[in-house]
């Protein structure tokens, strides 16, 4: 379990943690300052730090993102779902491979959380009211990941402008090694006027490869419920 106790101490808790301050323009064009705290304001209330992107020490952190016509679906498989207490999403799996474990053992923000049966696997959705625009996410996301003590090497593999069920989303792949394990993630990024989510998805190099097809089909497993 030395993958769950190292994301839940570094990766997981580190997503949505933003230092000091961080300027994010919204979806409708709106320039928000967004505070370490979990507030946001319009107007910029006090200044953080002039300090080097932590962004500097990842490989590839600057991918520009590509435009992929693909539409990803969840297969039929996929039988069980949790629905978002907001109606914003559902959450497809496969039960004979994923189950859902409580959410705070791995952070108080996420919404779902789910463990593979018989290996090392994650997934967890983070869920918040305030919309902001996909690529932002992604690049907070990656930043805060960058920062983290038992994070090394940090490589953006490849970062996309898709469908998921019919939603547009960033999806972005990405390695690193915790505590010197090879990780693989693939995190998507999505907003509406109804807030905002991050859906990661997490193994080790070996576990990933092994169970490719079932981690992708997890990664595709998210549906927006359309207004």
């Amino acid at each position: 379990m030395l993958l769950k106790i190292a994301l839940t101490a570094t990766i997981v808790l580190s997503l949505l943690q933003l230092h000091a301050q961080v300027k994010a323009v919204t979806e409708y064009g709106d320039t928000i300052y967004v505070y370490d705290n979990g507030t946001w304001t319009y107007e910029l209330e006090y200044d953080a730090p002039d300090l080097p992107s932590a962004t500097d020490n990842v490989t590839n952190a600057d991918a520009p993102i590509d435009t992929v016509d693909v539409n990803y679906t969840y297969p039929s498989s996929s039988s069980k779902s949790a629905n978002n207490r907001a109606g914003m999403y559902r959450l497809h799996y496969n039960p004979e491979h994923w189950k859902r474990v409580p959410p705070a053992s791995f952070n108080e923000d996420a919404e779902f959380v789910l463990q593979h049966r018989q290996n090392d696997a994650f997934a967890l959705v983070i869920w918040e009211e305030t919309p902001i625009d996909p690529e932002v996410l992604y690049r907070i996301a990656l930043e805060n990941m960058a920062t983290v003590g038992e994070v090394d090497d940090v490589t953006v593999k490849k970062v996309e402008h898709l469908k998921v069920n019919g939603s547009p989303v960033i999806r972005a792949t990405y390695t690193a090694k915790i505590q010197t394990i090879p990780v693989t993630f693939v995190a998507q990024y999505y907003s509406d006027d109804r807030g905002c989510m991050q859906f990661l998805v997490w193994t080790s190099d070996t576990i990933w490869k092994s169970r490719t097809e079932q981690l992708n089909n997890l990664a595709a497993g998210l549906a927006v419920i359309k207004e």
